[in-house]
């Protein structure tokens, strides 16, 4: 079998030199034939650049390149049009260093046509190439423009809003200049990628007749590897791969090919844009099969910080993704000037469609494996600065007291995890305390879902802990109240109580509410027919990090 190509390299060199190739040319095909103005948003490192490569050589009319292929066996004519290809992820820091940058990438566009242009600023270089194209081949000349990574310039200054701003009219000014020339009949086709759709932005101001092909069901394979894609070409590399993780120790000598399959799925598969194709990351596919281990290679080759700071910020928005309908319009766009967590999360990838609601409402869920232990052990170092060590040992503590159905345990464990929390970034609000905990025990990789639904409400958190045992959570919070700080404030308010006694008042109160609450919802009632062992805990959380738990009485 021929080899995986590295990532980044260029759609004609991996046809030439014999790389292994997903044929995606139909989907290209029925763009090309029916559509003028296109846009796509996919997370970092999908493919996108090598679909755009695919594009320009397609357009460019090079035939031999596609032998084979699907569109090549099509009834596609490859006449050959002028092609100008920008790439936007050049220096970008300063408007100067972006007009550059696309000025650059405007010259070699032109010299890959044969053209000779002034060095321009980036609106007056495009006229000046589109002047020179019907120069060269007459008035009637159209154009294919390709645009790769639009948002980057926006992306990489985006926790600087002076220079976003300043970013966006330059741009402004390039689209511009673009939308006439495409009015005048210049363009023949447009195609737009990117990661984020930002609202306001200068593409999206300026183009009113584009069609975003990011949640249509119809391209939801065209980018990635959707399972059968990896059935037919790459799962005969696991029996080799899955012999060397057994020869390393790294799997136990009984595994079958059948459960690691299964590994390999849980790990780099679940993305989705319709709720029913599931396509696996292609970086992340390529890179395990030339390592031969389960590694977060997507992950871990860039996480925007801005990220991080907006979930240290917001962290109750995370606890309420897979259990809320979003509408679409939520999930379209982002204001550069209000950053919205939830939808940025979902277009850089963090987040997928786990189904369609309805034709305007979908629910979220973390794709797979590979972002739901890396994406939350990266948000409890953000919200508590302790780094993946102290994780795992609190984790071997944890997955203890859980085997043991120690609540006392799971108290103090739960305590370790809130003492961590910088006062400084400590909110005392229980969808905090909820949200933390939550961030923890799936950076432990347990199987733990947030605030699902049953028929008389919603549960705080159901962890799986096995196929046949199930923990439910209930989580109260009372707040401290405030001049209890020592015995003197304490007596003075309450004259024959403690400060102790206040606490353990309010834990009892707390822990008393949660459990009336798993008792009157039935919460475990549709699990106990399911599972051998159903667990119901009452936590409560009193002040900054005093933590009780309890199990439910009546578990089965």
């Amino acid at each position: 079998m021929p080899l995986l190509p590295k990532s980044g390299q260029p759609f004609s060199k991996i046809i030439k030199e014999g790389f292994l190739y997903i044929d995606k040319t139909e989907y290209i095909y029925n763009l090309a034939k029916s559509e003028t103005c296109l846009f796509l948003s996919r997370p970092r490192r999908f493919g996108k650049s090598l679909l755009l490569g695919a594009m320009r050589e397609l357009f460019r009319g090079n035939r031999e390149l596609f032998t084979g292929l699907w569109i090549g066996k099509s009834d596609y004519d490859f006449t050959p049009y002028p092609v100008i290809h920008i790439g936007m992820t050049g220096a970008c820091d300063t408007k100067e260093e972006l007009k550059n940058s696309i000025s650059s990438e405007l010259r070699r566009a032109a010299v890959m046509n044969g053209l000779k242009v002034a060095f321009l600023e980036p609106s007056l270089m495009l006229g000046e190439i589109f002047a020179a194209l019907m120069e060269k081949f007459g008035p009637d000349v159209e154009a294919t423009v390709l645009i790769d990574e639009y948002d980057a310039p926006i992306q990489s200054v985006i926790a600087d809003p002076v220079r976003a701003r300043e970013n966006r009219s330059v741009l402004h000014s390039f689209y511009g200049k673009l939308k006439t020339l495409s009015d005048e009949g210049r363009v023949r086709f447009l195609f737009v990628t990117g990661v984020t759709k930002f609202a306001k932005a200068s593409f999206f101001s300026v183009f009113n007749n584009y069609h975003d092909l990011t949640l249509d069901r119809a391209y939801a394979g065209i980018c990635g590897f959707t399972i059968p894609e990896f059935e037919d070409r790459l799962a005969g590399h696991l029996p080799g791969i899955l012999e060397f993780n057994k020869s390393m120790g790294f799997l136990p000598a009984q595994t079958t090919l059948a459960d690691f399959k299964a590994l390999v799925y849980d790990f780099y598969d679940g993305y989705s844009w319709d709720g029913k194709t599931r396509v696996l990351n292609p970086f992340s596919v390529v890179n395990f099969l030339s390592a031969r281990t389960l590694d977060p290679y997507w992950f871990n080759s860039a996480t925007p910080t801005f990220l991080m700071e907006l979930i240290r910020d917001n962290p109750g928005a995370l606890n309420r993704v897979e259990a809320h309908p979003l509408n679409v319009r939520e999930l379209e766009a982002v204001d550069v000037a209000n950053l919205k967590l939830v939808p940025l999360l979902f277009q850089t990838g963090y987040l997928t469609v786990d189904k369609w609601l309805d034709s305007k409402n979908c629910s979220l869920r973390e794709p797979n494996q590979e972002v739901s232990e890396a994406l939350n052990a990266s948000i409890v170092e953000a919200l508590t600065g302790r780094e993946e060590e102290n994780i795992k040992a609190l984790g071997r503590g944890l997955r203890r007291a859980l085997h043991e159905a120690n609540s006392a345990a799971l108290a103090e464990h739960f305590k370790e995890i809130l003492n961590w929390i910088p006062h400084e970034i400590h909110v005392p609000l229980e969808n905090y305390y909820h949200s933390v905990f939550l961030a923890v025990l799936k950076a432990l990789s347990l199987k733990v879902r947030s605030e699902e639904s049953t028929a008389e409400g919603r549960l705080d958190l159901r962890l799986e802990l096995s196929g046949q045992s199930l923990y439910i959570f209930e989580f109260k919070f009372k707040k401290y109240p405030p001049g209890t700080n020592s015995k003197t404030k304490a007596r003075s308010r309450a004259k024959t109580k403690t400060e102790a006694e206040i606490k353990a008042e309010l834990m009892a109160a707390a822990i008393e509410e949660a459990k009336t609450q798993i008792i009157d919802k039935g919460y475990a009632q549709r699990d106990l027919r399911e599972y051998e062992i159903v667990r119901q805990v009452a936590v409560g959380i009193v002040g900054r990090s005093l933590v009780g738990a309890e199990l439910v009485k009546g578990e089965s």
